[in-house]
């Protein structure tokens, strides 16, 4: 059932790769360019477990990215490599994201930001690999 499930999300968003993750990149940029979230927000005030509300959701916010390497390496062979290749890259996007902020007067570079959007990816490959561990284990015990 889990592989049947985990085979219909999947094919799904294949069909829909490209739109699925150009949404996805245009939300996060217009969450970092957009002036929503002041010094004065809710959010920021807001806390789950000593940790601020805002940095769990910048964590959330990049832990699909690693799934988006899924989708746009689907039907070509997936290498070691690649998936560290696109991991940094997660990192790396993650970075960029936030230094963005600096040059807008409106938003800040914080360096908390940036190391939740680093939690994010890296909670993502976490549960990429338990995954794939998951699917890979299914299919040997059908064979």
């Amino acid at each position: 059932m889990f592989r049947r499930l985990l085979h219909f999300i999947t094919s799904y968003f294949v069909l829909n790769k490209k739109i699925f993750l150009g949404v996805y990149l245009l939300a996060i940029l217009l969450l970092v360019i957009l002036p929503i979230n002041d010094k004065g927000s809710k959010i920021n005030h807001t806390y789950l477990l000593t940790i601020r509300l805002d940095y769990i959701c910048h964590a959330l916010l990049f832990t699909p990215w690693m799934f988006c390497y899924r989708l746009v390496t689907y039907f070509q062979i997936t290498t070691h490599i690649r998936k560290t290749a696109w991991f940094f890259a997660g990192l790396c996007f993650s970075a960029a994201v936030e230094l963005v902020q600096y040059f807008l007067p409106y938003r800040t570079l914080n360096m908390k930001d940036l190391a939740a959007n680093a939690c994010g990816v890296v909670l993502g490959a976490i549960l990429m690999a338990i995954l794939e561990k998951i699917n890979y284990n299914s299919e040997r015990a059908d064979h």
